[in-house]
This record gives C-alpha cells, structure tokens and sequence, in this order.
C-alpha cells in the first residue's frame, strides 16, 4: 500500500506541526492527523489497535532540512 497521499499532506503542514510539535512523531491516514507521540513506537503501538499497520504513516516532525534521504535496494543472491 501507498502511503503517497499521505506523505503529500504531511508536507502541506509541516510548518504548521513544527510551531507545536517538533520533534515528536505523527501519525496520518489519508488527510487526517490520527495522533501526536513521543516516539515512532508508541505512534504504531497506540494507532495499530484500531487501524491496520501499513494503512497509516509514521513520521517525525522535523525541518525539511533535517530529514534524512535513505536509498536502499534489495538483493537476494543463490549459492
């Protein structure tokens, strides 16, 4: 599952989450903000009793300029 629509709404209020909430961690699910928490843990542990893990995202509240750009690949090798 995609959570596309709701990294592109966590971006349309970044600013505003920072004036209360920096550096704590959000959880969204399409345009809604489900919660505010202290750490990624706690967000999932407290948002899976009622919605499906992967139907929600995660996500620290940080500058832009913060955030860390990870690129991974996967390989699977035979022996």
């Amino acid at each position: 599952m995609s959570l596309e629509k709701e990294f592109k709404f966590f971006e349309s209020v970044r600013r505003r989450l920072l004036k209360d909430h920096k550096h704590e961690w959000v959880v969204i699910k399409g345009n809604d903000i489900l919660g505010y928490y202290p750490s990624m843990l706690e967000g999932i542990k407290s948002t899976q009793t009622s919605h499906a893990l992967g139907s929600f995202m995660v996500h620290e509240i940080k500058p832009k300029d913060e955030d860390i750009e990870w690129i991974g690949s996967r390989v699977e090798t035979q022996e």
